[in-house]
């Protein structure tokens, strides 16, 4: 028999070191497992132990601070009685008393959360110190900050709420759904977005006979299906504002700003819109938009008049003529072509703004012209001087200009180029020209510059929706530019208005993919753009591509509506008619998008000391299993090895 060995040893004694070698190995291994397991459970218990403190430290804090609150509330509360015991029920009584009990409501405010201050006020009302009597005059609360005020909580059965006076005060996402409020006055009250999600002060519903808003600053605020006879708007800002099926019967509108407002199936007359400051591009009851007054005498050509009426002509000529394509369409035309021509007409602005109730204003003029005229609108000072300038081309729609307090005249001058070889005559003509003022005031000049950024993520995301389309090189378009702004939304409104439209009916003539018209679009869903106009291409490529988020609202059910009711809607809208309505190409043709529409990867990470700590746990187990294979292999090697050297040799 011969003993086989492997590098002079013996396989048997090779074998030996191997298995006394490979269990302790072994043992250590699953020993080092355990232990790292265990310390890591210990960590875990550890973590889950902090966090269990820290919800306790919480928990704890929470409760002290309801009870600081509460011990606040009390004293305030037993302060008033004393006040209201010493001045015999009033106050107002005596102006110590009155300052007295001012600075401590106002005091308080700061310190309490929504639900005490409403307890605050509703103390005061029961106490009857926010009611005007011929007695005594309601408590001053004026510049109070107040934030989610829910007022049902103050009414009789949550329903009746009258002579309640709240003069000066800052109301943010205030609530009054379904309430029934007679002799209620919210003078000189700004009622503020408070969330920077699209919802803001919110009257739908409710029953307000007459209610004092004069002078309030009412911007984007809900009226829907109110009762507001005999109210008062007297030079409110009810700018975006919507009264979808409200009761406005005598309710006074002299100079208040209607400027976007909703009154879809309203009941308001012609005469309360006409004594309004603006109601430029509000939707009528019959879905109509309106417009202001022109501020340009003669801004649209009538064959019938002298051209020059109301304008100045500072060289050349200029004729008024049909069109050349629409025998209906009377326009201005260039009659002395080779030298051209020059208009000129001022407008004053002194009795058409004020720039200290409305100092964040801009001028708009929007004009139809050929490629050979243009149109300079100027803000002239007192002495005459230029103070600045826009010019509108025939690649634009309109342009604006920031209204200066230091301006007292605006100066629209039209410019018909005379023409050089190979022109054509066909491009010298205007029409259409129209001037109208937006106007804005401090508070939501403060609004719009610090809540944008915000609105972005205070959306839920199956509520947020985009567009994405191009801007070529020949087109001017900032984004930047509030009116510019608007006009998207509007040119969105129409598109998705009609898309819902079509949603019911199909037979419609604008859903058909032969029909080229603009039709007539009744506006029963509100468009809200939450976030900046997004420029996501390079600015040097041609087309620009830029994104525009916004928010849909049904405005019948007061309700944003998901991306996929939008997406269903605005699909059953022929791609030509998107294109007329909207004015931009969209990229891929998809007009909206939602984030919901393409699927979304879940990243999750783990601790890097737990990816180490795995990674060792395997090798060694690995090691491990790689030893014990190796004995293995040498067990079954030497054993045939053993039996070919068994054999009898012949």
């Amino acid at each position: 028999m011969l003993s086989h060995q492997i590098f002079g040893f013996k396989c048997k004694d090779i074998l030996k070191f191997i298995s006394y070698l490979l269990l302790p190995i072994i043992l250590g291994v699953f020993a080092l497992v355990i232990t790292l397991q265990q310390q890591q459970l210990l960590k875990q218990q550890h973590e889950e132990d902090r966090e269990i403190s820290a919800l306790q430290r919480e928990q704890d804090k929470f409760f002290n601070d309801q009870k600081y609150q509460n011990e606040l509330l009390d004293t305030y509360i037993n302060d008033m009685i004393t006040l209201l015991k010493e001045s015999n029920g009033s106050l107002t009584s005596n102006e110590i008393t009155a300052t007295i009990a001012r600075i401590k409501t106002l005091d308080i405010f700061r310190q309490l959360d929504a639900q005490r201050n409403a307890r605050i006020i509703r103390v005061l009302h029961d106490a009857k110190q926010l009611t005007e009597t011929q007695e005594h005059s309601a408590l001053d609360l004026s510049t109070a900050k107040l934030c989610d005020i829910d007022f049902r909580h103050m009414a009789i059965n949550e329903k009746q709420l009258h002579e309640l006076f709240l003069m000066g005060v800052f109301l943010s996402n205030a609530s009054f759904i379904n309430m029934d409020m007679k002799f209620v006055s919210f003078a000189k009250t700004a009622f503020d977005k408070a969330d920077f999600s699209g919802i803001s002060t919110d009257l739908s519903d409710t029953k307000t006979l007459y209610a004092n808003f004069q002078k309030a600053s009412c911007i984007a605020a809900r009226f829907n299906r109110s009762m507001l006879s005999y109210s008062n708007f007297w030079r409110s800002n009810l700018k975006h504002a919507s009264f979808h099926s409200a009761d406005l019967t005598n309710a006074i509108f002299t100079d208040a700003n209607l400027y976007g407002a909703q009154f879809q199936y309203a009941r308001i007359t012609d005469m309360q819109l006409q004594s309004t400051l603006s109601i430029q591009d509000a939707i009528l009851p019959n879905g109509t938009r309106a417009e202001d007054r022109n501020l340009i005498n003669n801004g649209h050509a009538d064959c019938t008049i002298s051209p020059v009426d109301n304008w100045a002509l500072l060289t050349g000529n200029v004729i008024t003529a049909m069109s050349s394509t629409n025998d209906t369409n009377c326009q201005f035309m260039l009659q002395t072509f080779a030298m051209g021509a020059t208009v000129m007409q001022r407008v004053n602005l002194s009795f058409k703004w004020d720039p200290n109730t409305w100092p964040h204003s801009q001028a708009v003029l929007s004009a139809n012209m050929g490629s050979n005229v243009f149109i300079q609108l100027r803000g002239i000072n007192e002495i005459g001087h230029i103070h600045s300038q826009q010019k509108l081309n025939s690649t634009q729609r309109f342009i604006s200009l920031v209204l200066n307090r230091d301006m007292h005249q605006l100066e629209v001058i039209i410019g018909f180029e005379a023409l050089v070889k190979n022109s054509s005559k066909s491009n010298s003509w205007c029409d259409d020209i129209k001037l109208f003022i937006v106007y804005g005031t401090d508070l939501e000049f403060i609004q719009d510059t610090s809540t944008t950024t915000s609105m972005i993520t205070a959306v839920l995301p199956a509520y947020k929706l985009f567009t994405v389309f191009n801007v070529f090189n020949d087109m001017i378009f900032n984004p930047d530019d509030a009116t510019t702004v608007e006009n998207i939304g509007r040119k969105l409104s129409a598109a998705i208005n009609l898309g819902f439209q079509c949603l019911n009916d199909v037979s419609k003539p604008q859903c058909s993919l032969s029909s080229q018209r603009k039709w007539h679009t009744i506006f029963d869903y509100n468009i809200t753009i939450i976030s900046p106009i997004v420029l996501i291409s390079s600015h040097t490529d041609n087309p620009r591509r830029y994104m525009v988020s916004y928010t849909v609202m049904d405005i019948s059910k007061n309700a944003l509506l998901p991306g996929t009711q939008v997406i269903m809607a605005i699909d059953k809208v022929p791609n030509d008619q998107k294109l007329i309505l909207f004015g931009f190409t969209i990229v891929n043709n998809t007009f909206v998008q939602s984030p919901f529409n393409s699927s979304f990867t879940v990243f999750t990470t783990t601790s890097p000391k737990t990816d180490k700590l795995w990674i060792i746990l395997i090798f060694l187990e690995l090691m491990a299993l790689f030893l014990f294979f190796i004995g293995l292999y040498f067990c079954l090697y030497c054993k045939f090895r053993k039996r070919e050297n068994d054999k009898p040799i012949a």
